[in-house]
């Protein structure tokens, strides 16, 4: 039996306006082959909770796990502890916050930009997290 093409994706075609290279991310997104989808749906699934990640970040790091929590901590490890949870856990934004000492969505974002922009820059912050992950049996093949 022939499954039918999703209609969504069908439409697509006549009502967005772009580039073909735009309009294939827009059918990839429908198609639901996208890759921050796929994280997205990973965190939801909630494969670990935040408060074992901060726990497990922190003992890597030889810090308190409180020690996140205070407002402008330099605390070692904090802004990768705040990109595991984005990563890996079901936790909001919203949800990150207290945890990170932080009162507002945009300081939670951030904080994990910035770690993201460390795991682009830095090898050893990567082998780092990477650590932390393989601690808490995180599947880490199929992240990016």
């Amino acid at each position: 039996m022939e499954v039918p093409e999703n209609p969504f994706k069908t439409e697509l075609r006549e009502w967005v306006f772009g580039s073909e290279d735009f309009l294939r991310r827009m059918i990839q997104l429908a198609d639901g082959d996208d890759v921050v989808r796929l994280q997205s749906t990973s965190r939801r699934v909630g494969s670990v909770g935040a408060d074992e990640i901060i726990a497990a970040a922190a003992t890597y790091h030889a810090v308190e796990p409180a020690d996140y929590a205070v407002f402008r901590s330099v605390a070692a490890g904090r802004d990768m502890a705040a990109w595991l949870c984005r990563r890996w856990s079901a936790a909001t934004l919203r949800e990150l916050g207290p945890r990170f000492g932080l009162s507002g969505v945009d300081s939670v974002s951030n904080l994990v930009r910035r770690a993201e922009q460390r795991h682009k820059e830095s090898s050893r912050w990567r082998q780092d997290a990477a650590s932390i992950e393989r601690q808490l049996h995180l599947n880490t093949e199929h992240k990016a």
